[in-house]
């Protein structure tokens, strides 16, 4: 009876997981715990049991400035970005777009997370940040069953997950540098 409390209390003290789904471009049809129209069992229970964000604003209608504001607390218009800030007329700034870097920010949600005791991970699509890994030599039409590319993508894989991992990140791995199904990038390998 005393081995049942106490792990009823360590698990009362244990703090909430907590689990981000960040997708783009998203119809409100595509998940079935919104409309009923379409068939997601896992996404449906994850609403279930957890907290759903049904009023929440994107600060951006680009998903790499979006993302950025998800993960700084930020509004994109404020990276310092060199490539961003050079862009910038003498009237203001015109255009959001490739204008992140996680390097710049002091702080991020992976390090306010992790300060709190948590472990963090990432995984997926995360293009258009400042960070090392990007080999230029490989575009969509190479192989990546041929063994000198698939060396290149897993080398620029492991760099993009060490950079991450400076950043807050415990975990950091299958990461996607651009839209999945564009054509415009071949997948990282695992």
């Amino acid at each position: 009876l005393a081995l049942r409390s106490a792990s009823a209390k360590t698990k009362a003290q244990r703090p909430p997981n907590v689990l981000f789904i960040i997708t783009d471009d998203q119809e409100l049809d595509s998940f079935g715990f919104i409309r009923k129209q379409s068939l997601t069992p896992l996404i449906d229970r994850l609403s279930a049991e957890g907290v759903n964000f049904s009023r929440a604003y994107a600060s951006s209608s680009v998903c790499t400035p979006s993302r950025y504001t998800f993960l700084t607390g930020l509004y994109a218009s404020r990276s310092q970005v060199k490539k961003f800030t050079r862009g910038i007329s003498p009237e203001g700034q015109t255009w959001v777009h490739w204008n992140s870097d996680l390097a710049q920010a002091e702080s991020n949600i992976a390090k306010l997370l992790r300060k709190h005791g948590y472990v963090t991970g990432i995984v997926g699509k995360l293009h258009g940040f400042e960070l090392p890994g990007h080999h230029p030599s490989i575009n969509r039409k190479a192989d990546p069953h041929d063994p000198e590319v698939d060396r290149i993508l897993k080398q620029d894989q492991q760099r993009f997950a060490q950079e991450l991992k400076q950043h807050g990140f415990d975990y950091a791995a299958h990461l996607h540098r651009g839209n999945l199904g564009s054509g415009r990038s071949i997948p990282l390998p695992l």
